[in-house]
């Protein structure tokens, strides 16, 4: 095995075995794999470090996170949810009724109980929310139906679950195409799906309350129905 301090090589180098290196390894271009079509890269001025296969980019990562491309597959998917890493823990129910009585009410002195309809903000909410069926504009995504919502829609009843998304090539190339360059695009906008297990619980706890006060009210119906029909005057003349 041949050990170098430090070492040029013009052209290309084939090694068959193991190669051991003190410090690091650089790659000018793109580090490519056994097909020519799979590789690593830097893009965007070396911002962003793309993993490509068959040519398709399959990852990108950045400094302060990454996109998965096309479709993704996970045998297990488990999110972080530790109490030791959380602040601020509060029932959601408090946050949706800041959220139906609106910003200028939920940022005054006024107790979110005394506000109108505040018994009921899973109910409210449910109002608000329009599901839509959809398919995407581009990409392999595109042939299939997909069902969700819309994030310009949520964001206005729902903004905790709304997140603005950073541009991708797409944007940029679309930036591109109408002579705007330099123009600063609106952000597109993307939705926290897994936030949303948490208030489609909430709504059915809700009615789940709801539900056992009619029951109750129901069965005092029934109740009394069958006192009226035990004391009807009309039963007692039929016997005379």
């Amino acid at each position: 095995m041949a050990v170098f301090d430090f070492a040029h090589l013009g052209s290309s180098m084939s090694v068959r075995g193991i190669m051991r290196f003190g410090s690091r390894v650089e790659a000018c271009s793109k580090i490519v794999f056994t097909s020519d079509q799979n590789f690593i890269a830097e893009t965007d001025a070396a911002s962003k470090l793309g993993f490509y296969v068959g040519n398709n980019r399959g990852m990108s990562i950045t400094s302060a996170g990454g996109t998965l491309h096309g479709t993704w597959v996970a045998d297990v998917s488990i999110s972080t949810s530790d109490r030791s890493l959380k602040d601020n823990i509060r029932g959601l129910e408090e946050t949706l009724r800041k959220n139906m009585a609106g910003e200028k009410a939920a940022a005054s002195t006024i107790p979110a109980a005394s506000l109108p309809g505040a018994q009921n903000p899973s109910s409210w909410l449910l109002r608000q929310l329009r599901p839509v069926s959809y398919n995407f504009r581009q990409g392999v995504e595109a042939k299939f139906m997909r069902f969700g919502f819309i994030a310009d829609e949520l964001e206005k009843v729902l903004p905790q679950v709304v997140r603005d998304l950073p541009e991708n090539d797409n944007d940029k190339q679309e930036r591109e195409r109408q002579d705007a360059p330099g123009e600063k695009p609106e952000p597109k906008k993307g939705v926290v799906y897994t936030d949303l297990i948490a208030v489609l619980t909430t709504m059915v706890k809700d009615f789940n309350v709801q539900l056992q006060g009619l029951q109750g009210r129901m069965k005092s119906a029934e109740g009394e129905l069958e006192r009226l029909d035990h004391d009807d005057p009309m039963d007692d003349e039929e016997d005379v």
